[in-house]
């Protein structure tokens, strides 16, 4: 490690009393954040998809997240993702060395995505998957699709 420090906020002091401020930790590799983040991956699915201080040795039990730092728009393209995500349009969404990846299915492989409108594609396709594999579905997936088609310039 490199340097650890807290984000103080100077707009709202206030604010901020209530919570932690956050805390960057610099490392001194590329190998090293690969190796924090996956460990702390491993953590999370071991423990029912929880990282908290606890684990970390502490008697607390506030959680821990651990983010990459992202350029802007790989910040909005991972939220958008995690949105498809959370309407079952993918099974994943994650961010590896500052790429931004899905799934369409859980045993499926990632796809790289460096656009919104890629990622609308790929979650038609994969809500068209779903569809085609069980034809009751498939009227739900076809409001699914229009919804995609309608609202993708959303995100």
């Amino acid at each position: 490690m490199l340097s650890i420090y807290r984000i103080r906020s100077k707009t709202n002091a206030a604010a901020s009393s209530k919570t932690d401020p956050p805390i960057i930790v610099k490392l001194a590799s590329a190998y090293d954040r690969s190796f924090l983040i996956r460990a702390a991956a491993n953590c999370r699915k071991s423990n029912n998809g929880v990282l908290c201080l606890k684990h970390a040795g502490f008697e607390s039990n506030a959680p821990i997240y651990i983010n990459e730092c992202l350029t802007k728009a790989n910040q909005a393209l991972l939220k958008a993702a995690i949105a498809h995500k959370k309407h079952d349009r993918v099974t994943s969404a994650f961010s590896f060395r500052g790429s931004i990846f899905v799934k369409k299915t859980k045993e499926g492989n990632a796809t790289k995505i460096e656009s919104i409108q890629e990622l609308d594609s790929i979650a038609m396709s994969a809500v068209a998957i779903v569809a085609s594999t069980n034809s009751q579905n498939s009227a739900a997936a076809a409001g699914i699709i229009n919804d995609l088609q309608n609202t993708s310039s959303e995100y």
